[in-house]
């Protein structure tokens, strides 16, 4: 599922988009993580390393928001396959910032 389609899912089910969007921020983090400790991962090398281990599905979801925001990019490796890596540190005044506003809805 897309980044989009999680959207659509937590505005369908208000009852879950807290815990919906925990997920997505715990699964961002440990993408990150992961990629911080083992430098450029493909998927499936990727998906063995994260502990837990997500869904295949769940996992695309979290790299699909990534790379649409700018927080990972996809890269050749000398086989030809794609790897995820984080991108280069950039000052902080250009990273993206997200505000979510917790009383709306209410």
């Amino acid at each position: 599922m897309a980044a989009t389609g999680l959207l659509w899912r937590v505005r369908s089910h208000r009852g879950r988009h807290v815990l919906e969007l925990e997920h997505l921020v715990q699964g961002r983090q440990s993408v990150l993580g992961a990629l911080a400790r083992y430098g450029p991962l493909d998927f499936s090398t990727l998906h063995a390393r994260l502990r837990p281990p997500p869904g295949p599905e769940r996992l695309a979801d979290w790299l699909v928001s990534m790379l649409g925001d700018g927080s990972l990019r996809a890269i050749m490796d000398r086989g030809g396959r794609a790897v995820f890596a984080p991108p280069p540190i950039r000052s902080a005044e250009l990273l993206p910032r997200v505000t979510l506003d917790a009383t709306r809805g209410r």
